[in-house]
């Protein structure tokens, strides 16, 4: 079977390729601090992010993880009851627009045909 190289190291075909996440996600070659908690990092400061692509904290492929839409469902969830139980509005001279158009952080919800 074919193979491909990575870099300069040849990987013949039928070979498993496995990255620890924890180590992806501590490499300064990825993150610049990489140890350092930085939760901005995702949405006012991306130039802390190198390869946006390393990062991926429910896996990938076959082997991703079982409860990703559990998860967002919850958040969904608990964003609706917190939205539900307390009076929540826009602040004065908010119409919206921000909110739905310049939102850096945020979830979405659809449905499929």
């Amino acid at each position: 079977s074919e193979g491909v190289k990575i870099g300069s190291t040849f990987i013949p075909g039928d070979t498993n390729l496995q990255m620890p996440q924890y180590a992806m996600a501590r490499s300064e070659d990825n993150f610049a601090r990489a140890t350092e908690f930085l939760p901005e990092r995702w949405d006012k400061e991306p130039d802390l992010i190198k390869h946006k692509d390393a990062w991926a904290p429910f896996s990938t492929g076959p082997y991703g993880c079982i409860g990703k839409n559990l998860a967002y469902m919850e958040i969904r969830t608990i964003t609706a009851q917190i939205v539900d139980k307390f009076n929540v509005e826009l602040a004065p001279g908010e119409d919206g627009s921000r909110l739905l158009n310049k939102t850096t952080d945020h979830f979405t919800l659809g449905l499929e045909p």
